[in-house]
């Protein structure tokens, strides 16, 4: 009884073991993400930040699925940001439901990948 009960305690450790290198094996395939940051500001002699505007950003190879396709609003300093991996996206712009503006966008690998003040 003894020896069953120190084979079942080493298993046991094997056992936890293994599912600690598991996780840890999955954790280290994550996709490495960027934040996207960026500034709506309306155009004119001051160019003054633009507030709860929809702005949304869907990868180039999705750009028909509404699935695929983040959306969030600028804060009142005209700010927004994504959190997405590098590759090809089109941002949109909805100042209005008619004329949304589209920009195609390349994001790099790395901590933060700032765009150029958008001016409407």
């Amino acid at each position: 009884m003894e020896l069953l009960k120190q084979r079942f305690k080493a298993s046991g450790a094997v056992l936890v073991l293994m599912i600690g290198l598991c996780g840890f094996v999955s954790v280290g395939q994550t996709t490495q993400t960027t934040w996207v940051r960026g500034k709506i500001q309306r155009q004119g002699k001051f160019n003054y930040p633009l507030s709860k505007v929809k702005v949304t950003l869907v990868p180039v190879a999705f750009k028909n699925d509404p699935k695929r396709t983040l959306q969030t609003y600028t804060r009142d300093d005209g700010m927004y940001d994504f959190r997405v991996p590098a590759g090809s996206y089109v941002l949109t712009v909805w100042t209005s439901e008619r004329s949304p503006k589209n920009f195609s966008i390349t994001v790099k690998a790395g901590s933060y990948f700032d765009i150029a003040p958008i001016r409407v």
